[in-house]
């Protein structure tokens, strides 16, 4: 029994420092650790690399000498390849099992890529292709051909800023040798999603990130039609949307089909406010220029936790009817600049501001992180987020209309307040009073 708690505890142990000291406590503890060890090392190869010739030395002096009896405490491999044209490099790669591997294929040897994948494909965990310019990668002469299998592989990125379809069918034809758990998608062309992300990749899929400059009717249309089976996260983002109905119906129909076991959601697109439209598990939402965080409420969202909220312009809330969801407890707020002001200066006192949508409303809220454009001034500090009942830490950026008084009168009861540029020169005077007054504040 001892023994079998041993292999449990040490077997599924990842934290490094603890693993080494129980490495101390006995020999089957050594055993085991030492296992545990050699199963999260990872080793970082980059061809090119001036330490690719020491380390090799050192693989080739375990080899031969007297600890050659011992397996290599090195399993992982990470490797990254701009070329593929550096012999000893080659010679290396093909002699280890890679597990995670990163291709930038500018100007690729497609031979040695199509090698170094076949004779990893059961040990390939994750892939990373990047393409920055055309080149002549000649699909047809160097495709895999082979009936092999990626059987590990879970992670695919593709990362493609060109325009040639030659690399699209090159991914497609890997994807159809693999079950990736997390898709990364990052495209110029508007039509590729359709044919990389396949009704039965879809169902296989937990993590998935797309971001396209366009995306055309057509991919919309298809993605609206999937189905996912198991999708917990979610970034989408377009950079050049067209705000048509039929477009947004699609978007609408995406959302529906991904919000029932969705957790983590980001996304630059307007989310729908159709009631019908539920995400019964999403703790973590990340939005650009939204303003209706009345649509934020239990109903619509019963598990959300945390709410980050990015602006393009000034924030400015106009009551409605729901209250903002009461169990968010985090909030990140990217917006330029404050508008309490602007009501003060007309006359209204703090009481009589018309009502919006306001992290008071959060009354859960414990941690709330403004923006490096956030300019914070001190009307927040005297009049709002001393209202926030439960608050326990703010991350924000100093700027020199704040001072250390201010701080520690209206938000020294918090028990952490983290200031982002605490290390900026200009604010070494104000920092220094900040330390003497502020006990609880710490440097971003």
């Amino acid at each position: 029994m001892p023994t079998l708690v041993t292999q449990l505890f040490l077997g599924n142990l990842r934290d490094v420092p603890i693993l080494k000291i129980c490495r101390l406590v006995c020999k089957s503890w050594n055993i085991e650790g030492t296992n545990s060890l050699r199963a999260c090392s990872k080793v970082y190869v980059a061809e090119g690399s001036a330490r690719l010739k020491y380390f090799t030395t050192l693989i080739l002096q375990k080899a031969l000498g007297p600890l050659q009896h011992l397996p290599s405490p090195f399993q992982n491999f990470r490797v990254e390849s701009l070329k593929f044209t550096d012999p000893t490099f080659i010679e290396f790669a093909m002699k280890i099992r890679i597990t995670n591997l990163k291709i930038v294929m500018d100007h690729v040897n497609a031979r040695q890529v199509i090698s170094i994948l076949a004779s990893n494909k059961t040990s390939l965990k994750n892939l990373k292709i990047r393409i920055r310019n055309p080149n002549h990668f000649e699909l047809d002469k160097y495709n895999i051909n082979d009936p092999i299998e990626f059987t590990c592989l879970k992670w695919l990125a593709f990362d493609d800023s060109c325009d040639s379809c030659t690399h699209i069918l090159f991914v497609e034809g890997i994807l159809s040798r693999c079950k990736p758990e997390y898709l990364e998608l990052s495209m110029k062309n508007e039509d590729a999603v359709s044919c990389l992300l396949t009704q039965d990749k879809a169902e296989n899929l937990k993590k998935l990130k797309i971001q396209v400059s366009r995306i055309s009717k057509e991919a919309l249309e298809h993605l609206g039609n999937l189905t996912f089976l198991g999708l917990s996260n979610l970034l989408f983002s377009v950079d050049h949307f067209v705000h048509e109905p039929g477009d947004l119906q699609q978007w609408q129909l995406f959302c529906q089909n991904v919000s029932p076991l969705l957790e983590d959601f980001e996304t630059n697109l307007p989310i729908s406010f159709a009631q019908e439209l539920i995400f019964p598990n999403l703790k973590s939402i990340r939005i650009v220029d939204t303003i209706v965080w009345s649509y934020f409420t239990p109903d619509r969202f019963p598990s959300l936790e945390q709410v980050i909220s990015q602006f393009v312009g000034p924030l400015n809330i106009k009551a409605q009817i729901e209250v903002p969801h009461r169990g968010v407890s985090t909030l990140s707020i990217m917006i330029q600049e404050s508008v309490i002001n602007e009501n003060l200066e007309e006359g209204l006192s703090i009481e009589r501001i018309p009502r919006r949508k306001s992290i008071t409303d959060f009354v859960e809220l414990e941690t709330i992180t403004f923006g490096l454009d956030f300019v914070m001034d001190p009307l927040m500090f005297r009049h709002c987020l001393p209202r926030v009942p439960k608050l326990r830490q703010i991350n924000f950026y100093w700027n020199k209309s704040l001072s250390a008084p201010l701080l520690r009168d209206y938000l020294g009861h918090l028990e952490r307040i983290v200031i982002c540029n605490r290390d900026d020169e200009r604010f070494r005077v104000a920092m220094t009073q900040v330390a003497e007054m502020v006990p609880n504040s710490f440097m971003g």
